[in-house]
């Protein structure tokens, strides 16, 4: 009987060593799978499959991010771009892929977190979003009212565009688009140039987009 309680203890014993050791070497893998860079020549530490954080000292255009993203980051995965840093899985070595793809997909996953922070605001019409058209699933939401020339049909407009980053605020990335206003273009006709706004959609095409009306010019006939 004694012998068999020693057994028995022992052979608990071993499973509880066991438990620990599998434990101890599972933590010691996941302390391994973040990899920290500060320039793409400290990748020889790093394995495919790690969690890679780059961050790069005196950065001062987000472009070369979008490029580390592209060559070094597994498309697979999330792929988080923060300027001044790149959070994502490293792919290891790779063929460069177009930067413009995971752009793409970030700006994606950022609309539609800021769809899911407006919730059912967007079809309230107390909260003050209004329908472009009525055949249109857009909404605009003015922010702000500028001062400057009002906008009607047959004016050039130029506006900023940014797009909604991780927490919800507009990006320090943007775009210039300059277009001449025509009878479908509702959300803009009335405005003035100097405000800015709001842009959104959740329909079948997600859109979120803050847009600032920079200029208006009175084209001649």
């Amino acid at each position: 009987m004694r012998r068999f309680a020693i057994s028995a203890f022992g052979a608990v014993l071993c499973l509880a060593f066991s438990t620990l050791f599998t434990q101890e070497v599972l933590s010691a893998e996941k302390a391994q799978r973040l990899c920290l860079v500060n320039s793409p020549a400290e990748l020889i530490a790093c394995r495919r499959g790690d969690s890679l954080y780059y961050q790069q000292p005196g950065l001062v255009h987000g472009k070369y991010l979008l490029d580390f993203a592209a060559q070094y980051c597994d498309t697979n995965f999330e792929i988080n771009i923060q300027f001044p840093y790149v959070l994502c899985v490293y792919s290891g070595v790779k063929e460069k892929i177009a930067a413009q793809e995971i752009r793409r997909k970030e700006m994606e996953s950022n609309m539609l977190s800021a769809l899911r922070r407006l919730g059912k605001e967007l079809d309230n019409p107390v909260s003050g979003w209004k329908q472009i058209s009525s055949e249109d699933e857009k909404r605009f939401l003015i922010t702000s009212q500028g001062t400057g020339s009002v906008i009607q049909d047959g004016d050039e407009v130029t506006i900023r565009l940014r797009y909604p980053g991780k927490d919800g605020k507009p990006e320090k990335f943007d775009e210039l688009k300059t277009f001449v206003v025509t009878k479908d273009d509702t959300g803009f006709r009335g405005l003035r140039q100097g405000s800015s706004l709001i842009i959104a959609c959740n329909g079948e095409k997600k859109l979120f987009e803050f847009v600032d009306i920079l200029l208006v010019t009175k084209l001649k006939p």
